[in-house]
Formats: C-alpha cells, sequence, structure tokens
C-alpha cells in the first residue's frame, strides 16, 4: 500500500494510493466540479489545519463513524479517515454526502481500507511519499 503525504506537522495526514500518480481521495478533490470548488479547498485547509492542532474536537467538523473510523466534513464533502501510532492520521477516500446517512457502501470501503492498512503495515509492506502532492 502506499501513502501519500497530504500535510504534516505536529500530526502528519497521509493519504492512501494506488501509486504515486493515483490516489483516490486527491482524485477525489481535485477533481470536483465549480460548484464543490469551495468545499474542497476548504476541506484541503481543514487537512492542513488537521496536521498543525490535531483532529477538531467540534462534532460538526469530525466525529466517530464506526469503531476507529472518523470522518471529516465540510459543507457537503466527507472524508474518511483513521488514527495509527506515531500522530498518524489517514484518510482512506471522499464523497459528497446526500443524504442524512453517510453510505453503507463508504463506510464499508473505508474499513476494508483500513484493515488492508494494518495488514500491509505488519507484513512492511507500506511505501511512504513524502512529497506534498498538493
Amino acid at each position: 500500500m502506499d501513502l501519500l503525504l497530504v500535510s504534516k506537522g505536529f500530526y502528519t495526514v497521509y493519504a492512501v494510493a494506488k501509486s504515486r500518480e493515483r490516489c483516490e481521495l486527491l482524485d477525489f478533490l481535485e477533481g470536483l466540479g465549480q460548484t464543490l470548488q469551495k468545499d474542497s479547498d476548504r476541506m484541503l485547509a481543514l487537512l492542513g489545519r488537521v496536521a498543525i492542532e490535531g483532529p477538531p474536537r467540534n462534532t460538526e467538523i469530525s466525529h466517530q463513524i464506526k469503531g476507529k473510523l472518523f470522518e471529516f466534513i465540510q459543507g457537503r464533502l466527507r472524508v474518511l479517515w483513521f488514527y495509527d501510532e506515531g500522530r498518524l492520521i489517514i484518510c482512506t477516500s471522499g464523497f459528497v454526502k446526500k443524504g442524512r446517512k453517510t453510505p453503507r457502501s463508504e463506510i464499508e470501503h473505508a474499513l476494508q481500507v483500513m484493515n488492508e492498512y494494518f495488514t500491509d503495515k505488519k507484513r512492511g509492506e507500506i511505501r511512504i511519499c513524502e512529497e506534498e502532492r498538493i
């Protein structure tokens, strides 16, 4: 599994990637149309603040979804993430929320990515790209 650096400070924020060129989260945020560009910019700014200050305690901006899985919120945009030791925040994916509840498919996908991450970590198969892409 590859991790791409999103932002670094007191915490380090990474996004899960298929390769150095293909990152589901960053591709999603960069590919949003004009109507959601403001929310995308705010989400990237939030991820930068999270690296410096840690995850917000305000449940309207970040809260636990299921087990060790959390979500960042900016407008209609959501980014699912989890902690790892050493003040690491691993972002799995992003999506546009259309209803009241977080779609089960998004939660299941993020949980699968989280499980793959910890499996790959035990095997020593995590590759980190420290070059910020955003």
